[in-house]
This record gives structure tokens, C-alpha cells and sequence, in this order.
């Protein structure tokens, strides 16, 4: 009973997209609505294995989603639900790439990870650690 929760929860953890989780969850909720009717059909193998783990691949895209909007990925790419805390000035210059010379942050993001991490140095660093805690 212990690992119904916690394998979908480390799953998500590890998987962690808003968009994957959506198209788990409708994909999951379709075989759960349909049932008994699916329960009749000889899809193979294949169908069976996923049709007899239909409530684990449900909870799977649930957390998932739930995990990507913390993490602020839909579909491997930054969401930007909030705008950044974070103000970055950049010098006038005509040099390419521009130079950031002051980062100022007002107060703390409201839900998940600020989209300011995307242009951070340690922008793959960060994530990756964070996922890890």
C-alpha cells in the first residue's frame, strides 16, 4: 500500500512536466472511464500491462503535473505563470552576448521555480540540484 503513493510521487519527482503529466492523466483517465469496456478487449501484451496499471499511471500524471508546475516546466520549457521576482539590468554595450551587471530580486516567487533561472549561469546546476532534495 506504501509504494502506490510513494512510487508515483519519486516518479514525478524524477519526471517533473505540467504538459508530459496532461497527456499522462487523459491518457490514464480514458482507460479508467472506459473500463468495462476495455476489460473485454484482447489488445495484447502491451495493452494489458498498461491497462492493468491504469490507477498508478493516473496518480503518475497527476503528480507529475503537479511536480512540473513547482519545477515550472510544461513540455521542457520554462513557464512563465508569474513573471520573474528578479530584475536583471544589462550594461549598454554592443558587445554580443550582453553583459548582466546587477540583479535585483523583490520578494519571493509565489508558487514553484522563478523563470529568472533560465538565464543564470548555473541555470542547469540549479534545477538539478533542486530536484535531487
Amino acid at each position: 500500500l506504501f509504494t502506490v503513493i510513494t512510487f508515483p510521487f519519486l516518479f514525478a519527482v524524477m519526471f517533473g512536466d505540467f504538459g508530459h503529466g496532461i497527456l499522462m492523466t487523459c491518457a490514464a483517465s480514458f482507460l479508467v472511464l472506459k473500463e468495462k469496456q476495455l476489460a473485454r478487449w484482447n489488445g495484447g501484451e502491451m495493452f494489458e500491462m498498461l491497462f492493468g496499471g491504469r490507477y498508478v499511471i493516473l496518480l503518475m500524471g497527476l503528480f507529475s503535473m503537479y511536480t512540473g508546475l513547482i519545477y515550472n516546466d510544461m513540455f521542457s520549457k520554462s513557464l512563465n505563470l508569474f513573471g520573474s521576482a528578479c530584475q536583471w539590468h544589462v550594461a549598454n554595450t554592443t558587445d554580443a552576448p550582453a553583459t548582466i551587471t546587477n540583479v535585483t530580486c523583490e520578494g519571493i516567487y509565489p508558487f514553484g521555480v522563478d523563470p529568472y533561472w533560465q538565464v543564470a549561469s548555473n541555470k542547469l546546476m540549479f534545477p538539478n540540484s533542486y530536484k535531487m532534495k
